[in-house]
């Protein structure tokens, strides 16, 4: 299969990331955190296993890996987005935006920590200067925050979004040093496991 061009590859990272932020606003309009969620990685774990199926991957993980994958889809693909989603109920989602760009840099950090992952000064340069592009591109939005009189619950659960996104970051390195899973299937079983996480806390709360 034809690999992509890193800049095609970035250019659409950019497109897909950032139009996502446009899309939790349309959803907290017309639904909870929980619903949106739940739907959104429902959808998201039947179009990657579909992938994964055209690209000829097994969906048959061995099942020492699911513990891991259950804990990479429950902290990255449920309770941090849910975080983003009600953090986005008090502060502008540029804040939100800036602060979970962090996560990488949080989750390579850790790896660092864990399993003396290479962590180099180009890294941890390359991932400062992420957030501060972020926080830039959003900065007017971001002025906007003193106006809300529920920001701080917000900087909270945007807070909580990136520490829950790095832990599933970690889950996700553990099965990549540990275990050789194929890339889309195991995606899929994670985004699955997530939405099953949030479609729990979605009827427990209804």
């Amino acid at each position: 299969m034809t690999r992509l061009p890193n800049g095609w590859l970035f250019t659409l990272t950019v497109l897909v990331w950032g139009s996502t932020w446009y899309a939790i606003v349309h959803q907290l309009a017309v639904t909870t955190p929980e619903f949106g969620v739940t739907v959104r990685f429902t959808l998201a774990a039947l179009v990657v296993c579909a992938v994964a199926a055209w690209r000829g991957e097994t969906l048959r993980l061995p099942a020492r890996a699911q513990p891991w994958l259950a804990l990479q889809g429950v902290f990255m693909y449920s309770l941090s987005y849910l975080c983003v989603y009600h953090a986005e109920k008090h502060v502008p989602s540029g804040l939100v935006a800036v602060g979970y760009s962090a996560a990488p840099l949080l989750a390579g950090v850790g790896a660092w920590a864990l399993w003396r992952a290479p962590l180099n000064r180009r890294f941890l340069a390359g991932g400062v200067l992420g957030v501060a592009g972020v926080a830039l591109i959003f900065w007017p939005e971001i002025g906007r925050t003193q106006a809300r009189p529920t920001a701080v619950l917000g900087l909270v659960f945007t807070a909580g979004a990136v520490l829950l996104s790095a832990l599933g970051s970690l889950a996700s390195a553990h099965l990549a040093r540990s275990q050789q899973l194929p890339f889309w299937s195991s995606m899929g079983w994670a985004m699955g496991y997530g939405a099953a996480a949030s479609a729990a806390v979605w009827w427990a709360l209804d």
